[in-house]
């Protein structure tokens, strides 16, 4: 085997390696960007799930009738109020960017599995540019041709 013949087949093999090395890193990166929009999304109604409680508590406490108050404890429902309004501007911005971040992370799983797929489709081109089968690498015996083993091939010739 010549010089070129095996820098060409050090190329190709490399290529081939480094394609699957893509393949497979991108297939970890999905399931990276998968559990960290799960993780947002389980943020998102943690949050949530506390602005209501937080709503509920004030609701149950409103129902007075005002007209009987103080000047102090409609100051105190007053504030109440803005805590509850406060909360749920909280809950909703937090619920919000829980849903944005989804997003990214499943356009971003879409954008990896499109790019894994491509990966492993160059990956199988490579392999049948280069002529492998799927035994491994090495494993194939190459026969000899003519001249090539220092038998005499031609029976004439006996």
């Amino acid at each position: 085997m010549t010089e070129l013949e095996k820098l060409i087949k050090t190329a190709v093999y490399g290529s081939v390696g480094a394609i699957a090395t893509i393949a497979e890193k991108s297939g970890e990166l999905l399931q990276i960007f998968v559990d960290k929009g799960e993780e947002v999304v389980r943020q998102g109604q943690t949050v949530t799930e506390e602005a209501v409680k937080k709503f509920k508590e004030v609701w149950e406490e409103a129902d007075i009738d005002v007209s009987h108050m103080t000047q102090e404890q409609r100051e105190a429902l007053r504030r109440r109020l803005e805590e509850l309004e406060k909360a749920e501007r909280e809950a909703v911005n937090a619920f919000n960017e829980a849903l944005r971040r989804a997003d990214e992370a499943d356009a971003a799983a879409k954008e990896a599995g499109k790019r894994a797929m491509e990966a492993e489709d160059a990956y199988e081109a490579a392999r049948a540019e280069a002529g492998e089968t799927d035994a491994p690498a090495g494993d194939a015996e190459e026969e000899p041709q003519d001249g090539a083993s220092g038998e005499n091939l031609d029976e004439d010739d006996n």
